[in-house]
């Protein structure tokens, strides 16, 4: 599970892997554990214990408090060029 954790880390925040294809990853992971973990022998507490791997990066990254704070800004630029109409039939002067 750690592993797991590890190389959904790796993937999108160090190599900027996108979220779907982290989670096709984590999917990997999950169907290679159930895999190996079908003939291991194991009780159902332990492969539940070792098959614990989320199905979403987003998960890791909160489990781990790494969740990103994003604060959404919008920046106008002041140009000395004609004003620009963001909406059709609203005239509006700009001022300096």
């Amino acid at each position: 599970m750690l592993a797991a954790y590890f190389l959904v880390l790796v993937l999108s925040l160090l190599c900027g892997v996108s979220r779907q294809a982290c989670q096709f990853v984590l999917v990997l992971l999950r169907h290679l554990s159930d895999w190996l973990l079908a003939d291991a022998g194991l009780s159902p507490n332990e492969a539940a214990f070792l098959i614990d791997i989320p199905r979403d990066p987003r998960t890791v990254l909160n489990r781990l408090h790494l969740d990103p704070k994003l604060k959404a800004y919008v920046a106008i630029l002041a140009l000395n060029i004609a004003p620009i109409c963001l909406y059709p039939g609203v005239h509006h002067v700009l001022r300096n």
